[in-house]
């Protein structure tokens, strides 16, 4: 699969979780709910909260751009993990060819 690939995969990945989170809000609006996130959807729901921090501070978040902001944060998350994935394969790979 190539990077571009992948990259699409994520962004569909991450709209169609984004969809699933909105509809359950809708379903428990006024109740109470916990979001299960394994370990690596942690780290990038972090790194995209990083992101998106950055966003608040330079004063571009305001109600007309909050949603492309925070999908923004979460893509740009998402490919810095999938970029950091494949660096780190692609060196084991070097460091397996001197062995």
């Amino acid at each position: 699969m190539s990077t571009q690939d992948e990259e699409n995969k994520a962004r569909f990945d991450a709209a169609i979780e984004l969809a699933n989170v909105r509809r359950k809000r809708r379903e428990q609006q006024g109740q109470n709910y916990f979001v299960d996130l394994q370990k690596n959807e942690q780290l990038i729901a972090q790194n995209a909260s990083t992101i998106y921090a950055g966003y608040v501070s330079a004063g571009l978040v305001n109600d007309a751009t909050e949603e492309d902001l925070l999908s923004k944060s979460v893509l740009a998350s998402i490919k810095i993990a999938y970029r950091v994935e494949s660096w780190v394969t692609e060196k084991e790979e070097q460091v397996d060819d001197f062995s």
